[in-house]
């Protein structure tokens, strides 16, 4: 994450009986770091889809590092529709798409444009966790969440 720290606080309220641990991540890398889209391309013209309240596209992605990027942008109708034609209540793990109301070049844009904020890290990584998932440290990830059940348990202590 080019060299940015990242910091966890904690913060605990009480709220009647209940205690609420409330844990931030604060990177205290720079506010320049939101990565540029240099380009958004569409393998599929959206103006063949016959209904953008209740579909999916894949789109290419190009960040101004040279990082060159696919997803799906899927809307919350196709993904309610996805769930009626498996007969399920839910939406199988898997690379998660970016959801947008409707399919349209402005939603698509600022979409994208969010998940590029901060070195777009959610972009590189569905992007990369979708081709390879062992490309995610899974021990580190445990890690970060022992040292953050450790922090828990000592404010509730």
């Amino acid at each position: 994450m080019n060299n940015k720290e990242m910091k966890i606080l904690a913060k605990a309220n009480k709220t009647n009986e209940q205690t609420v641990i409330n844990i931030y991540i604060k990177s205290t890398g720079n506010k320049e770091d939101t990565m540029k889209v240099m380009e958004i391309s569409y393998p599929t013209p959206l103006s063949t889809l016959s209904d953008i309240e209740n579909d999916n596209i894949d789109v290419s992605i190009k960040l101004e590092d040279g990082t060159n990027i696919t997803v799906v942008v899927s809307t919350p109708q196709n993904l309610i529709q996805q769930m009626n034609n498996e007969n399920v209540n839910f939406i199988s793990a898997s690379q998660p798409d970016i959801i947008v109301r409707s399919l349209t070049y402005e939603n698509i844009q600022q979409a994208i444009e969010d998940y590029a904020n901060g070195d777009a890290f959610w972009l590189k990584l569905l992007y990369v966790a979708s081709i390879e998932k062992k490309v995610v440290d899974m021990s580190r990830i445990n890690l970060f969440l022992e040292e953050m059940n450790r922090l828990n348990n000592e404010l509730l202590e």
